[in-house]
């Protein structure tokens, strides 16, 4: 890790984690937002994403020193196709419980800009939250007791919070928020035991983008009042929401009983 960062981190890694997020993501988007709201919400989002990507990927090369688009991982696809499994059925259940009214006329540029959108996502939130946030913690209290647990709940403590700034642009929708927060870190535990057993940051932003895709589907195919930025959600659907992703947490606890990821080293442990 990069000297000053790394001195920095080992002292005070949860504040190190939080101010990395609001650098990438909240700071980032709000210098964007005068410059892209004029392209439509899906379009400011999309770039706003790529954005936080694209510093992510930059923070991981400095802190890390190292390449970080390797998919020289041997099982990529074979655990690609193992756990992403879950993450089509985790869409599936996405698609359903999150409503909309079906319109098979989206426009081409709507699915481009929401598959674009996703992707960002993607990469931007795995990058941030298992390729950074999780081995950080990971390197720094590799002596404390259960430090595989604890890297993993608090690291997705702060990436499921981290949707709250959704209440900023869309304030009437607490309740979808709410369930945002509690979804998201549920999800975020099952990736980032995917990401300690397979040792490769992409095959969870494989995963991650099918699951989100499956969640946006709704607001590809669905009319614009369907689709309103303000419409909050019942708490029928936000229950929903958050019963897929129970699957996703109960095989991450299997994942993470696993004793052998109790061997950790000076250096991070994983690649990328």
């Amino acid at each position: 890790m990069n000297k000053g960062i790394d001195n920095f981190a080992t002292k005070n890694v949860v504040v190190f984690s939080v101010l990395l997020v609001i650098v990438t993501m909240p700071v980032a988007w709000g210098i964007l937002y005068p410059l892209l709201i004029p392209l439509g919400m899906m379009w400011y989002n999309a770039i706003k994403y790529t954005v936080s990507a694209v510093l992510a990927l930059v923070f991981m090369y400095v802190l890390w020193q190292k390449k970080v688009f390797s998919f020289r991982n041997p099982r990529f696809f074979k655990n690609l196709f193992t756990f992403g499994l879950l993450g089509v059925l985790g869409s599936v259940g996405a698609f359903f419980v999150s409503g909309g009214v079906v319109d098979l006329n989206p426009g081409l540029g709507l699915i481009i800009g929401c598959i674009w959108m996703n992707l960002a996502i993607a990469v931007s939130e795995e990058v941030i939250f298992r390729g950074i946030l999780l081995n950080t913690m990971l390197s720094v209290w590799k002596h404390k007791k259960n430090v595989i647990f604890l890297a993993v709940v608090i690291s997705n403590i702060i990436f499921g919070l981290r949707h709250l700034i959704n209440l900023v642009l869309m304030p009437d929708t607490v309740v979808l928020t709410a369930a945002q927060v509690i979804f998201t870190f549920m999800a975020g535990v099952y990736l980032s035991a995917v990401f300690l057993r397979t040792n490769n940051i992409w095959v969870c932003v494989v995963i991650h983008f099918m699951e989100d895709l499956g969640v946006s589907i709704w607001e590809i195919f669905s009319s614009s009042q369907a689709a309103e930025a303000n419409q909050d959600g019942s708490l029928w659907m936000a229950a929903g929401m958050i019963l897929v992703q129970l699957p996703y947490l109960i095989f991450a606890i299997l994942m993470l009983r696993d004793k052998k990821w109790d061997r950790l080293t000076d250096k991070t442990a994983f690649n990328y």
